[in-house]
């Protein structure tokens, strides 16, 4: 895999070799390749972008994590070349994720976009799929014909966000685009998500209408959908059950009933206000949830009015018992209350917290509020959006004991 630093001496180089009779233009360039060098180190940071070779420069958008397993029964020419060619890119990689010797098991290889475009593998068994950033023409420019390269597969897990299309992507298209191509599947784990832009939405279709063409063309296990369809941007969520991915993106106050066990990090939004009945409905379906970032910034005058009050022993609290980091992202205050008001809900693993400097400090009223302050009190990392001052009371770090004055 290629390095950040490996990625800036290339540009560096080209822009040298493009650029050396323009001065001024050299020093606007120097200053792009910096940004650009602390961009790709912090996406190299997670472990779902892997860059192969310098064909894949012009792809430094993507951040696609490609694996497969290829069995190895057939041993002709043409298939050993191709192997060889198979070890060569797998030299060039380093391994995301640390995997257990099995004998038993056959050895996992991981393909370069570029490979599986230009070759055909007939003895792929298994492959998986996971894009965190959303796709654009690449869904369908470089995604949907890799299947065409893989009809002998029977396990598929793909994890993709694909934006900007006149269509949400539904049943029907997930069976004439990828399924129709895979005759021997026979396990389907997936969590497809469709963001359209509102005016290029030609198409929209309800829940049930995609739920129905859910149950009508995938037939491996049980499935469901998610469409948010409030927020400014319409999203739909395809997946089958039970979920076996760790990030739900963007729903918003409409959900299934189902236990999401295997998701750690998620984000909710919504044109509507999320009343405490939705954020008790999202402890009970994600138990075992990690990082939560809530975007909304309509008012609950309800909830403004039990802000102003004492009683608020009259509804139960709500309990996110393993929630490490809260991401409060252009949120009205009455969401600010809801989670740090220990009345209200319980954060006994808070640690990173990210919020309005504002909407802090009158929460809290000035760091003084006992009711607000033990949801608080575990927090190492504060992220104060529109912060006002940059030296902090007394009373801000007896709030806060673990972060460095």
């Amino acid at each position: 895999m290629i390095e950040a630093a490996d990625i800036v001496a290339m540009l560096s180089e080209r822009v040298s070799k493009r650029d050396t009779y323009q001065p001024k233009g050299n020093k606007q360039i120097q200053e792009l390749i910096e940004y650009l060098f602390e961009t790709i180190q912090t996406f190299l940071s997670t472990s779902s972008f892997e860059i192969y070779d310098e064909s894949t420069l012009d792809q430094i958008d993507s951040s696609d994590k490609f694996s497969g397993n290829e069995s190895q029964a057939s041993e002709d020419n043409q298939e050993l070349e191709s192997e060889e060619e198979i070890e060569d890119n797998e030299e060039q990689m380093d391994s995301t994720e640390e995997e257990e010797e099995n004998d038993d098991k056959q050895p996992t290889r991981k393909f370069s976009l570029d490979y599986m475009k230009q070759n055909d593998l007939p003895n792929m068994k298994s492959f998986s799929l996971t894009s965190f950033y959303y796709l654009t023409d690449r869904y369908d420019t470089e995604i949907l014909p890799l299947f065409r390269h893989i009809p002998n597969l029977e396990e598929l897990t793909l994890y993709i966000m694909v934006y900007d299309r006149t269509t949400f992507i539904d049943g029907t298209h997930i069976y004439n685009e990828i399924l129709v191509h895979l005759p021997r599947l026979h396990i389907f784990n997936f969590y497809i998500s469709t963001c359209p832009k509102m005016d290029h939405l030609v198409h929209h279709l309800s829940k049930d209408d995609i739920q129905r063409t859910l149950i009508n063309n995938i037939k491996y296990q049980p499935v469901d959908c998610i469409v948010n369809s409030e927020y400014k941007f319409p999203q739909c969520h395809v997946f089958s059950l039970p979920f076996m991915f760790e990030r739900l993106n963007d729903i918003g106050n409409t959900f299934p009933n189902i236990i999401f066990n295997h998701v750690r990090k998620l984000s909710v939004k919504d044109n509507f206000p999320f009343k405490r009945e939705f954020f008790k409905r999202i402890a009970f379906s994600f138990p075992l949830l990690k990082d939560l970032c809530v975007v909304n910034s309509n008012p609950q005058s309800s909830i403004s009015d039990e802000r102003n009050s004492n009683d608020n022993q009259l509804y139960s609290i709500v309990k996110l018992n393993y929630l490490n980091s809260l991401f409060l992202v252009n949120v009205h205050i009455d969401y600010v209350d809801q989670f740090l008001n220990e009345r209200k809900t319980h954060l006994p693993r808070l640690t990173v917290l990210a919020i309005d400097d504002n909407h802090l400090t009158i929460v809290t009223d000035n760091f003084t509020k006992d009711t607000t302050r033990l949801n608080c009190i575990n927090v190492k990392k504060l992220e104060l959006f529109n912060e006002r001052v940059t030296t902090h009371s007394k009373d801000f770090y007896v709030y806060f004991p673990l972060l460095k004055s």
